[in-house]
């Protein structure tokens, strides 16, 4: 049997943010077993929204990389001139871009 892990817990600040609530009024009234924290099952606790909030943060870690692929292009599509520019470079309008960029690309 693999080790058992101690469970997250939730701060105040956690405790008030409305996607904690949100998670907590739908699993208040389950009972939840997760083999890798503890062995049996029991009342959902505010250490269960926070494994949901945390896996949450896991599954968004594929927009980062969008968000990193996209700021490194428009850093690499700023020198794909024949002759380097000369000056210096507008990185708050080139942020304004990448910003703009990943608006449109969330809206689809």
């Amino acid at each position: 049997m693999s080790e058992i892990k101690p469970m997250p817990n939730p701060t105040q600040e956690q405790l008030s943010d409305p996607t904690f609530e949100a998670i907590w009024n739908v699993i208040k009234t389950w009972d939840v077993n997760v083999p890798e924290y503890y062995q049996g099952y029991c009342g959902a606790t505010g250490s269960h929204v926070m494994l949901i909030l945390n896996a949450l943060k896991t599954a968004k870690a594929p927009s980062e990389a969008i968000e990193t692929a996209v700021f490194q292009a428009l850093g690499e599509a700023s020198m794909c001139w024949s002759q380097r520019p000369k000056g210096i470079f507008d990185s708050t309008n080139a942020k304004r871009i990448g910003d703009e960029l990943l608006a449109i690309i969330s809206s689809r």
